[in-house]
This record gives C-alpha cells, sequence and structure tokens, in this order.
C-alpha cells in the first residue's frame, strides 16, 4: 500500500481498514468497532482498563521530534548549512567523514540523531553525488550506536 499512496501513515490507515473489512465483511458493525479496538488499544489497555501513560509521552516525545525536524527542514538551515560547507570543500570524502562525525556529535536520542543526521546528510549527498545507500550506512552505524553508549542520551 505505501507503493501506491507513498504516504507511511495514509498507508497503514486504508491497511486497517482493508483488514477489518476482510475480517468483518458480512457484518459491517464489527468493522466499526474493529478499527476503534485497532486503535484505542495502542493507548488503552483493555486487560486492567488502564490507560498506558508510557506510550502516550512516547507518542508525544516522537511528535516533538518530528516537528523539530520540520523545523529544521522548513528554516532552510540544511540547505544553509550546505552552502556554507560547499565552498570550503569539494572532496566527497571529507562530506562523507563530516557525516558520520555529525552521526557522533549528535547523540540526543537513536531516533532523533538519525532523523537530524538525515536531514543535514541529503542535500550534502545530492550535491556531491554520494548514493543514498551509502549515507544510510554512515548514519545507521554512527547515530544509534553513540546514543546508546552516551549515558547523558535519551535511550
Amino acid at each position: 500500500m505505501i507503493i501506491l499512496t507513498k504516504r507511511l501513515i495514509a498507508s497503514l490507515i486504508i491497511s486497517i481498514v482493508l483488514i477489518s473489512i476482510i475480517l468483518h465483511y458480512d457484518n459491517p458493525s464489527e468493522i466499526i468497532i474493529f478499527i476503534f479496538n485497532k486503535f484505542t488499544a495502542i493507548f488503552y489497555s483493555f486487560n486492567d482498563y488502564s490507560i498506558n501513560i508510557g506510550i502516550i509521552y512516547l507518542f508525544l516525545f516522537l511528535i516533538l521530534l518530528g516537528v523539530l525536524s520540520e523545523i529544521l527542514i522548513s528554516t532552510g538551515a540544511t540547505n544553509a548549512f550546505q552552502e556554507w560547507i560547499k565552498p570550503k570543500t569539494n572532496n566527497t570524502k571529507i562530506i562523507e567523514s563530516l557525516i558520520v562525525l555529525f552521526g557522533v556529535i549528535i547523540f540526543i536520542d537513536g531516533y532523533f540523531s538519525t532523523m537530524v543526521v538525515g536531514q543535514i546528510a541529503r542535500p550534502l549527498s545530492k550535491a556531491y553525488n554520494i548514493t543514498k545507500e551509502k549515507i544510510a550506512y554512515f548514519i545507521d552505524s554512527t547515530t544509534a550506536p553513540v546514543a546508546a553508549i552516551v549515558p547523558i542520551s535519551s535511550l
């Protein structure tokens, strides 16, 4: 489904709706109940009738990380960094080393570090013709392990 829509959340919602239609095609009211139960089960535990506050905090934290990442993109910080670094180097090896260095320096959280370094590396990889796979390898092999090792990280 994600191949058709190119949107993660819309694809997940469409998939849940399609699965509920397949499971309960004979009773339309059960389709709505099934969808409601699946969405509420994320934040509410039906076994002990309690709200899962940890999941709510995690969900809010991830939303804030997404907002911070979008602020970096919309303010043009990543493009400004690219324009600042472009006259200083023309070597792809230096850019790759810089991306690895960012992966080590930015260690707030495993997810946030990956998002921020990815947003910084995207325009650099386009400008210097570095493959996305290579950039993804550098980011994945530096950000999450460093965030897990550093004691002041949120992990």
